[in-house]
């Protein structure tokens, strides 16, 4: 269905009275459709389960942890020039940091882990152990990124 409107859908964007907004042409016109609510499977409870267990592990972190993947965060855009290098957000490289490393583990699932589980398990704590051990990206700089988490 193509609605229009008045003052364009800046004001108005995503779900709204069981309906589904979305811009199209600038924003004075969009589409609209009735939200269906997507069905449960496996997949959706797993990328929820791994959502929570890697928010739970982002809260226990210190707040030095978190401002020295903050400034790696810095250090690392000028790398992202190019259109296929993504720039992340310090959560971001951390959701990284922690995806590759229970790739790398293959006997870890991500949605059952915790800051001890990782420790015991080999860990580094600090940013710049990350990058020497291979989960985080180069970048020049990171003798100084030494805050454990």
């Amino acid at each position: 269905m193509k609605a229009i409107y008045r003052y364009g859908i800046g004001t108005l964007s995503g779900k709204s009275d069981n309906l589904v907004h979305s811009q199209w042409k600038g924003g004075r016109t969009g589409t609209v459709r009735v939200f269906v609510k997507p069905k449960s499977s496996r997949n959706s409870y797993l990328f929820g389960a791994r959502s929570q267990s890697i928010a739970e592990c982002w809260r226990e972190c210190s707040d030095g942890y978190k401002q020295d993947l903050k400034l790696f965060a810095e250090r690392r855009a000028p790398y992202s020039q190019l259109p296929d290098i993504p720039v992340y957000t310090r959560y971001g490289f951390f959701v990284r940091m922690l995806y590759i490393f229970c790739e790398r583990s293959g006997d870890v699932e991500l949605a059952e882990i915790d800051k001890g589980i990782l420790e015991l398990l080999g860990h580094p704590k600090t940013v710049a152990g990350a990058v020497a051990a291979g989960y985080l990206p180069e970048v020049a700089e990171t003798s100084d990124l030494v805050n454990e988490w």
